[in-house]
């Protein structure tokens, strides 16, 4: 907007060329990461935005609103919001002196405030936005990247604890089965019988783990655990009494039960084994324990198997404690509180969760194909 004394010659050139650099000023003040640039830097960038917006003032003595615009915006996106605000008020009451000391009518000199009121706010805004939007987007991308990691390592843990237990059995059995195939054919062809039923078992066992969840019981896998460790030579004494449990509870001991098992056919020449479970005063309690382990005095070290076992009981608010003694036993005890907030939320959320995951990673597949980018 011009007042009254409008230029000629060179004045009018002066003012354009002000407006032009102005302009130009501005569009690299927003549309670069200003956040990211020393204060020495903003403080030069708003004194050439001064002097560009006040020089047709001076030279012709004309006012142009949207220079003022570009200044008061440049404010609030370069300096702190207390300083951005007091200069934006500030270039806001020189446009009203100004206007007055050019003899500018009350309604030029409202349309002058008001212009350099919007336009600044606009300037201020819309890089903002950008910046909100591209955060955003980051948010999503690492949010699909961690849901991503997550879930690889709720398939490979749950690969390790319910495959590992059921590649050990088949591995027992089937060597049994081939020292008896000669002299006891039909005891030869029954575990030959339950290797396969545990060939079927591990199927099932893979396709529940594709889909996210699966369902163990406790009571099974301790029929099953003996029935192994006796195939292996192992005396073996049970005595479970946890009577029923919730899903996830149930779930998480059988898968403890298997790995500890299979831990002890791997790692220890053990003679006898002792699995006991019960309740008491409002959580549940696993003992597996079992000789023939090399005599140390030092704790062992927590393999996958334990790590993952010990982040599962944590997940439930429960812990897994482990002793070796120097008599050759050694003990996993894992206890959980029966009801805790954990449990409440995975049987009201469970299906909640695989579309929540569905979700952002289809959000996220969605969004990078928008941009052109593609990924692995």
């Amino acid at each position: 907007m011009a007042f009254p004394r409008t230029p000629r010659g060179l004045g009018l050139a002066g003012d354009i060329a002000a407006m032009l650099a102005l302009l130009a000023v501005t569009i690299w003040v927003t549309a670069a990461d200003t956040r990211r640039w020393p204060a020495s830097r903003r403080w030069l960038v708003l004194l050439a935005q001064m002097l560009l917006t006040y020089m047709p003032v001076g030279i012709s003595g004309s006012l142009f609103s949207g220079c003022a615009a570009c200044l008061a915006g440049s404010a609030l996106l370069l300096l702190p919001l207390w300083a951005g605000a007091a200069l934006f008020a500030a270039v806001i009451a020189s446009m009203l002196l100004t206007a007055q000391a050019l003899v500018a009518s009350a309604y030029e000199t409202a349309v002058c405030l008001l212009t350099t009121l919007v336009f600044g706010l606009v300037v201020f805004v819309l890089p903002r936005l950008a910046w909100f939007i591209g955060s955003a987007r980051e948010g999503w991308r690492d949010a699909a990247t961690f849901a991503v990691i997550n879930e690889r390592m709720r398939f490979a843990r749950d690969l390790h604890d319910l495959l590992g237990y059921s590649l050990s059995a088949i591995a027992v059995k089937a060597e049994f089965a081939s020292q008896v195939a000669a002299t006891e054919p039909d005891r030869a062809r029954d575990e030959l019988s339950e290797v396969l039923a545990i060939a079927r078992l591990a199927l099932t066992d893979m396709r529940t783990v594709a889909d996210g969840f699966h369902r163990l019981s406790l009571s099974r896998e301790v029929n099953s655990a003996a029935s192994l460790l006796a195939a292996a030579d192992i005396d073996v004494r049970a005595e479970i009494d946890c009577g029923t449990l919730d899903e996830l509870l149930d779930t998480a001991f059988a898968t403890v039960l298997r790995e500890l098992v299979t831990n002890v056919l791997r790692h220890s020449r053990a003679r006898h084994c002792v699995i006991t479970g019960s309740t008491d005063c409002g959580s549940v309690t696993l003992r597996v324990a079992n000789d023939g382990v090399a005599c140390s005095a030092s704790a062992p070290s927590r393999g996958n198997g334990l790590r993952n076992l010990t982040n599962r009981m944590a997940a439930l608010g429960g812990t897994l404690s482990i002793r070796s003694g120097r008599d050759g036993w050694f003990e996993v005890l894992a206890q959980a509180p029966l009801a805790s907030e954990e449990t409440a939320q995975h049987s009201a959320g469970r299906d909640h969760y695989a579309q929540t995951l569905d979700n952002v990673i289809a959000d996220s597949l969605s969004l990078g194909n928008r941009e052109g980018l593609t990924g692995s």
